[in-house]
């Protein structure tokens, strides 16, 4: 009887929220939401600095019957130094000079003797710096002989610089001063006056220059050096390089 009781109060409280007089009783759930924040770092956009590259510049680079002048100019952004210079005939055999730095932009150049160069024809120069390389060709269309320059890098400090008091030009010849302010003795050291209007150079030999001391050598002006302007100088040893100009007023 208790059993039939229930379940007719049961059906009741059941048709009474049907109808919509009671509401149903909702459990009382709560959900969490987790929010991700991804942390961005904005971009940041940096400059990048262009590597020293050193690069043969083959029409500036002469040959002559006693020396080849090698080109080198520091297209990079960054000071290249020290620059060994190699010069190769395609016998193997090779010369060698020293380039002490090449400021970003410049040309510097080196000067090798033709004493085992000594063929007509093609030869392959290399520039080698700390972090750059860099190779071409230059035709010599003469035969070659000159003083040999030792290949080998003295790790001694060894600076050669042109000396303007005792440089000067006259109407015959060109006489280039060099003095050697390193701590031991340079030499052979092979000078190069370059034409201000011809892609030609002339050339001649220092046998040696004691530590501190000066030495002259003197160029014939000819038919290669003529004319009032200025005039390029290069010296060059196994250990030492460096580039002046002189000026002939006539």
């Amino acid at each position: 009887m208790v059993s039939i009781i229930e379940t007719i109060t049961k059906l009741l409280i059941l048709i009474t929220m049907l109808v919509g007089g009671i509401s149903p009783i909702k459990p009382n759930i709560s959900s969490t939401t987790t929010t991700y924040v991804e942390n961005i770092q904005p971009t940041v956009m940096t400059t990048m600095t262009t590597p020293v590259v050193l690069s043969i510049e083959t029409g500036s680079s002469y040959c002559n019957s006693t020396n080849i002048l090698v080109a080198v100019r520091n297209d990079g952004t960054e000071a290249s130094g020290p620059v060994s210079v190699s010069v190769f005939s395609h016998t193997d055999a090779s010369e060698y000079c020293y380039i002490s730095n090449i400021k970003p932009g410049e040309v510097s150049y080196c000067v090798v003797s033709r004493n085992r160069l000594v063929d007509i024809g093609y030869y392959r120069m290399i520039a080698r710096g700390r972090n750059s390389t860099s190779s071409g060709m230059i035709f010599c269309a003469t035969p070659g002989y000159g003083m040999p320059i030792p290949s080998s890098i003295i790790k001694t400090p060894s600076h050669l610089t042109l000396d303007p008091g005792s440089s000067y030009c006259n109407l015959t010849n060109i006489v280039v001063g060099v003095r050697n302010e390193g701590g031991i003795s340079l030499g052979p050291i092979a000078i190069a006056v370059i034409s201000p209007t011809q892609n030609v150079f002339v050339g001649c030999t220092i046998s040696d220059i004691p530590p501190g001391g000066l030495n002259t050598c003197s160029l014939p002006r000819g038919q290669i050096l003529t004319g009032a302007g200025y005039y390029k100088v290069v010296v060059s040893s196994s250990t030492s390089n460096s580039t002046g100009v002189l000026y002939c007023s006539v």
